[in-house]
């Protein structure tokens, strides 16, 4: 064979080496992008909703402006925690199971628009239900500080109206999530005085349920 021939074999045999080894890594690179999604731990993709509520940021001129109709809840302030006029949106139930909406931020208080207003308790709805979040990726949610309270501690709601009604914490509880009784949730710690409940997460984070492996549930009654 010419030599000429041997050194055109030689390249031809590297450039196809080369090919062959640009495929197989091609192939495990976009495997790998789709098992694990555009680069990232399933960890990762989990806590990025978590992460897209710390940029919701509540200015102070958005709190000090928020409007509402005047027989729902306002702000929620607990002094003991350092919760001042926190703001409280209206949620509903959201997917299949019907699950609890959450605020769309970490600042902002949650309001079930299918339990009571404060002091329009009406048969069938003896207790209001709050949710929010305690913390996101890079900052602390309003509920962070939740599991300080203790029964008696104070809980403050402001009306659209203006008008403030004070609870008092009758119950707290930390269950594991599988646990909660969302049915409780919905009624007074005391059958005779309107109520008012609150869920937050608690616990450690569970990567493969998404979620936290407890809930902090809080029941409070009207004192005034």
């Amino acid at each position: 064979m010419p030599k000429h021939d041997r050194k055109n074999r030689k390249v031809l045999w590297i450039l196809l080496s080369i090919l062959l080894f640009a495929t197989v890594a091609a192939g495990v690179f976009f495997g790998l992008k789709f098992f694990l999604g555009d680069g990232q731990t399933n960890g990762e993709q989990q806590f990025q909703a978590r992460n897209d509520l710390d940029e919701q940021v509540v200015t102070l001129e958005q709190t000090s402006a928020w409007e509402v109709a005047p027989d729902r809840p306002r702000y929620m302030s607990i002094p003991k925690i350092g919760i001042n006029s926190a703001r409280v949106v209206a949620l509903g139930l959201v997917g299949s199971e019907n699950r609890l909406d959450d605020p769309n931020n970490i600042y902002d208080v949650g309001w079930y628009m299918d339990s009571a207003g404060p002091g329009a308790v009406t048969a069938g709805k003896p207790a209001a239900l709050y949710d929010g979040h305690n913390t996101g990726v890079n900052a602390r949610g309003v509920f962070w500080r939740l599991g300080e309270l203790a029964v008696g501690d104070e809980i403050n709601i402001e009306r659209g109206d203006g008008q403030t009604f004070r609870y008092a914490i009758a119950e707290r509880s930390e269950p594991p999530l599988e646990q909660v009784d969302m049915s409780i949730m919905m009624k007074s710690a005391d059958a005779n005085i309107e109520g008012l409940n609150i869920i937050t997460c608690a616990g450690e984070w569970t990567a493969d349920k998404n979620t936290f492996s407890h809930r902090l549930l809080i029941r409070a009654v009207l004192t005034q």
